[in-house]
């Protein structure tokens, strides 16, 4: 009876992993900490300030996947994230610095702070933009 049971089990252990075909894909995606932030002091209205952010993967599988843009709910002060996406399970730790760059379009004159999320323990790097 005991054995029968076990056949049972393993048989149905069996069939539900070839069920489940992506058991060793994994994706994650995380904001990245920026490591230096560099860009225009000021802009004209509508025009493009283009701001090079460079920061680290934790792994080799880490690629760049978009922006992660919030306002502070301070006027003309918004937080921004590198968001990047993890495609694999198991991948070596990173050690190369990558770089990317982030456009910002004010719509409107003024001075506007963009914070770039940084590590735990300086917070954000940030830029202020003047727009006239």
């Amino acid at each position: 009876m005991i054995t029968r049971l076990f056949c049972i089990a393993a048989a149905g252990l069996g069939f539900t992993s070839c069920l489940n075909k992506d058991a060793n894909t994994c994706s994650a995606t995380q904001v990245e900490p920026a490591i230096t932030a560099t860009g225009p002091r000021t802009v004209a209205v509508n025009q493009a300030a283009t701001f090079t952010l460079a920061y680290m993967p934790l792994t080799t599988c880490g690629a760049f996947e978009s922006f992660l843009e919030q306002a502070t709910g301070t006027a003309n002060s918004y937080n921004v994230g590198v968001r990047v996406k993890y495609s694999q399970c198991t991948c070596p730790a990173s050690a190369t610095i990558t770089q990317t760059t982030y456009t910002f379009k004010p719509t409107r004159t003024g001075t506007y702070y963009l914070n770039f999320i940084a590590n735990t323990t300086t917070g954000f790097i940030t830029d202020t933009l003047v727009v006239q």
